[in-house]
């Protein structure tokens, strides 16, 4: 006679091993989505020296601003009379030449240095007028530098207003300088670039040298470009 036992199952212990399997689980989903979301935050940084899409655009305006005003000022000529209103003499303050009405001790206009000229005061000249009235009274600050042809006299300082912020923008245009185009000397009053350039180098002197090949136009001087950096205080 063969007697055959009974299998039982225990409910309670069927429950708990189920609860246990759907706590594992819900710790592996959490730490899955943890892991996600720090991988998505290194992925994407955002430091206090992002741009923001705001500050994308106002510079984007401001740059708008500096080259419409250097483009027009060079299409109707108040840069150029700009970048000639220089006193190729010597004086009792700078050696080797100066924009007129310039900061005592340098040869351009600026407003860190002590001087007649500080940041708000008017430069000379149809090009100035503009600056003041389209950066000055908006609260915007600008440096102007001149840049010679490759070779023919390096850089020149115009206005220095200072170093400029890590949101500072920058437009330029070229002008084209010719032999009769005419600067100042103390002695007669105006003088040809070409005179300049022919003169002993102890009496006069411009910022840039006449370049070594002008191609077919002989009368061509130099062709600077002038570089307008703008920001706000």
């Amino acid at each position: 006679m063969v007697s055959r036992g009974k299998l039982t199952v225990d409910a309670d212990s069927g429950r708990g091993s189920r609860g246990q399997v759907h706590t594992i689980e819900g710790f592996t989903a959490g730490f899955i989505i943890l892991v996600a979301a720090l991988y998505g935050v290194q992925a994407v940084a955002i430091t206090p020296t992002s741009s923001s899409t705001a500050s994308q655009e106002v510079e984007l305006n401001q740059y708008k601003l500096a080259d419409d005003v250097i483009s027009t000022s060079n299409s109707n000529g108040e840069l150029k009379e700009a970048l000639l209103n220089w006193s190729a003499s010597d004086n009792h303050t700078v050696e080797d030449g100066e924009f007129r009405g310039s900061l005592a001790e340098t040869n351009y206009y600026g407003g860190t240095a002590e001087g007649p000229f500080m940041f708000g005061a008017p430069i000379p000249g149809d090009f100035g007028e503009t600056l003041n009235q389209t950066f000055t009274q908006r609260g915007l600050v600008y440096n102007v530098e001149i840049e010679c042809a490759r070779d023919s006299g390096g850089s020149q300082t115009y206005i220095d207003n200072g170093d400029p912020s890590l949101h500072s923008v920058t437009a330029s245009t070229r002008v084209a300088l010719h032999e009769h185009d005419t600067v100042y000397d103390n002695e007669s009053d105006n003088v040809t670039l070409a005179e300049v350039e022919t003169a002993d180098d102890t009496e006069m002197e411009f910022y840039c040298d006449r370049m070594g090949s002008n191609g077919d136009d002989t009368s061509l001087y130099n062709v600077v470009e002038v570089r307008l950096t703008i920001w706000r205080m």
